[in-house]
Formats: structure tokens, sequence, C-alpha cells
């Protein structure tokens, strides 16, 4: 999926990909920011039909990394992790399936898990939009924090509150 690539500076950017023509002001700042900075995040508040949740687009497309999706973090938490998970990609790091962390809370660790294709039209309109040139074909982590206790969702003993602000989507194509 990683396509050939070249080089715009001091990124590696995905020679398939087509930049989109932005229709509004929202899809102008997402164009901007990914040119600009190598990454935009958006964030999709709390509602009936789910948590919070928030996303990157633009580490694909510049570093061949997959997209980050994090569930259940309030806005400003969630985009300062994400903005750190790209400071370390852009110098280099790749994280993948499976891997956890310390390095980004002071209390709990981050999981990176595999985020299904099956959801993205569902969960990541924006990224969807983005990458259309590449028939939406873009690879995704989400990523998933452990709770008060140091659990992750899929342990015993998870705080079944903290559960259920970051649903695990990861085996839904299966």
């Amino acid at each position: 999926m990683s396509g050939e690539s070249f080089k715009n500076g001091d990124k590696t950017m995905l020679a398939n990909f087509t930049w989109r023509k932005p229709e509004d002001a929202s899809e102008q700042k997402i164009c901007a920011d990914v040119a600009q900075h190598g990454c935009h995040i958006v964030t999709i508040p709390e509602d009936l039909e789910g948590p919070t949740y928030s996303f990157s687009i633009g580490l694909y497309l510049n570093f061949q990394h997959p997209e980050i999706v994090i569930f259940g973090l309030n806005q400003e938490v969630a985009a300062t992790t994400i903005n750190d998970i790209f400071v370390k990609v852009e110098n280099g790091r790749q994280f993948q399936v499976g891997e956890s962390s310390d390095e980004f809370f002071n209390k709990a660790k981050l999981a990176f898990v595999e985020f299904p294709p099956s959801a993205y039209h569902e969960f990541l309109g924006c990224a969807r939009w983005f990458y259309r040139s590449l028939d939406y074909k873009f690879p995704v982590l989400q990523g998933v924090w452990t709770d008060k206790l140091g659990k992750f969702p899929w342990e015993n003993g998870h705080d079944q509150k903290a559960a259920k602000l970051q649903p695990i989507l990861k085996h839904a194509d299966r």
C-alpha cells in the first residue's frame, strides 16, 4: 500500500497522491495544514452516536506512517497526543500494531491496534475526502489508552466506563 514516493523538501510524499481542490474553508485548512505542517487533526465531539474522538490527516502522505485515531480523550489531550506522535514519526519513528508505549502520558500507556477500513466511512470522513485519489486506501492505527488502574480495555479488571469511551473496532472486518 505504500506506493512510490518522492522528496518534497524534507518530506517524502506519495507519488500517486493528488491534492484535492478545497470547496470550503475547512477543506482548505486541512490541505494547508498538511502541506505546511505535515499533519492536520480533526476532532469529532461526543454525541448520541458515541464518544469524542480525534484523528490525524497527513502522516501517511508525508511519512508513509498510518494515520492515528484516538477515542474518548478531550480535544486538548487527544490533539497533544497526536502531535507528540507526529513529532516522533517526523523524526523517523514508526509505530506498529501491537506496540504499546509509556511516552505520551504521565500515568498511562498507549497501545496501537489495527483500525479496520470498514470503519473509515463512519469515523474518518475528512481523511477519506483527503485520500480520495488513493481510492481511500490509507492505513490507520487506533491509539488505545489504559485506565486509571493501568489496564487496557481487553484486559481483565478494566474500568468499564473507560472502555465505553474507546470502542475497539479492530476485529470488525473479520
